[in-house]
């Protein structure tokens, strides 16, 4: 202290200065992104300063031409610990400084931390989301394959899912490393435009959608024709068959058949076939059998199998095939069978006269017999008479009827015609082709073969030798 000239009554007897020379100190900064899409960085310093003295401590950001771009104050977590964060999407692009500055209560600055910058901030783009990348497209008969690549800048999880016109598509991708191939049969969808979307998504919900469309109509169009004609007649007046020319330009084999409207007894023709894509054949369609005869007439219509199951009509023509029926000679009577049927006419004769003698006497009989009764009584009537005239009485005089008009009226009571039972014929059980069927009837099918009812309302069957049965 200091003594003033009048013994310490008046003024300050002392004058006593505290001053805070302890510091605080920056003992470390640092910093790091909060998450893999980097959209926030957050910066770290720890400091050391008196026992329970407050501090402000701050966080300078600058451009990196040093032009100042913001201020952070810290947030304390802890003793001698504090840091600050940057949203990454409100900074332009490029390189940010970073430096840490301290004041205490007292208004005393720490030093710095370093002579240079505490912290070095690159912002760039953000990487891209994960996207799929399409090639070319393979078709393999009906089947579609699309295949590419994934492309993933943040190396995070992806997730895929996949919609076809709009609609979820229930299959995965083949995988091999970053390549993906993907095979649709393509014949449940409709022929036309298809688009194929593919949607990626990594895990901070960064997504894309590629879309790879394909038009199905050229391929699964069906691309089959057909063309038939009959053979030739050879020197025997026979056509025997229908040939046809068919060919497949599509991409995809096809089942192929040969149809007719109408039962056709006596013509055998091929099964169903398959026809392979490319191909040009030629077929014998439809031919006579070896026993059939006459004319035979074929609506036939060649069908091939499209992608959606339906039988589609390549040709339809009209053919008649045919035979010439074998003339068979009369054969002629010879001497024995001559004198056998003289013979035969003779007995037949002879019978036809036995027959009418027998007829004839038969009622001559009757005749005579009615006769003598006729006689009988007019003898009868004449004797009575002859009594009476014993006795003197006067002869009667009796005019008898002349005998033949009563055998007349015998006789006409007597069928002079022999009656005979007339039958009408069988109907046949069996016949030898399709020509020789009742008329007035229609045919049809069944799994049991080929049908016909006649105008009777008889059922024939179809034989495989091309005879017809009735069904009784």
């Amino acid at each position: 202290g200091e003594e003033d000239g009048n013994g310490m009554y008046g003024g300050n007897d002392a004058k006593i200065n505290i001053v805070d020379l302890q510091t605080p100190k920056i003992t470390n900064v640092s910093g790091d992104w909060l998450d893999e899409s980097e959209s926030t960085f957050r910066a770290i310093v720890e400091w050391s300063a008196e026992l329970d003295e407050s501090v402000i401590v701050s966080v300078f950001v600058r451009f990196e031409d040093g032009s100042h771009y913001r201020t952070l104050i810290l947030t304390i977590d802890s003793q001698g610990i504090g840091y600050a964060d940057l949203d990454s999407a409100l900074m332009q692009l490029g390189t940010y400084y970073l430096d840490a500055a301290i004041t205490d209560e007292d208004g005393n600055n720490a030093e710095e931390f370093t002579t240079g910058h505490d912290l070095t901030l690159l912002i760039h783009l953000p990487p891209d989301a994960p996207s799929i990348r399409f090639n070319d497209t393979q078709w393999n008969g009906w089947n579609l394959t699309w295949s590419g690549t994934l492309v993933n800048e943040s190396d995070q999880p992806a997730t895929i899912s996949l919609m076809l016109d709009d609609k979820p598509l229930d299959t995965d991708l083949q995988w091999s490393e970053n390549e993906w191939t993907l095979t649709l049969d393509m014949r449940v969808w409709l022929l036309g435009q298809h688009n194929l979307s593919i949607s990626s998504c990594d895990t901070e919900n960064r997504c894309s959608t590629n879309v790879s469309s394909v038009d199905t109509s050229p391929i699964l169009t069906l691309y089959a024709s057909s063309s038939c004609s009959s053979s030739n007649e050879d020197a025997n007046g026979t056509i025997q068959a229908v040939s046809c020319e068919i060919s497949n330009q599509g991409s995809w084999q096809t089942s192929t058949r040969v149809r007719l409207l109408s039962p056709a007894p006596g013509v055998q023709c091929i099964d169903e076939f398959e026809l392979q894509p490319g191909a040009e054949i030629s077929i014998t369609a439809c031919s006579l059998l070896e026993e059939s005869e006459g004319e035979h007439n074929l609506n036939l219509l060649i069908e091939a199998l499209d992608i959606r199951g339906e039988w589609m009509i390549l040709s339809q023509d009209t053919f008649t095939l045919s035979r010439p029926v074998e003339k068979v000679d009369d054969e002629q009577p010879t001497e024995e069978d001559d004198s056998e049927e003289t013979k035969t006419d003779i007995v037949e004769s002879k019978s036809d006269s036995s027959s009418t003698t027998l007829w004839v006497g038969g009622v001559s009989i009757l005749a005579l017999i009615a006769i003598s009764l006729l006689l009988k009584s007019r003898r009868g009537e004449e004797e009575e008479t002859d009594e009476m005239n014993l006795w003197g009485m006067e002869e009667p005089t009796v005019v008898p009827e002349p005998i033949d008009q009563d055998i007349a009226k015998i006789m006409l009571e007597v069928d002079e015609t022999p009656t005979m039972s007339i039958q009408p014929p069988a109907k046949a059980q069996w016949v030898k082709d399709w020509q020789s069927l009742p008329g007035g009837g229609e045919y049809s099918s069944t799994e049991e073969g080929q049908w016909y009812q006649d105008g009777d309302g008889d059922w024939w069957w179809s034989q495989p030798d091309g005879s017809w049965s009735r069904r009784s």
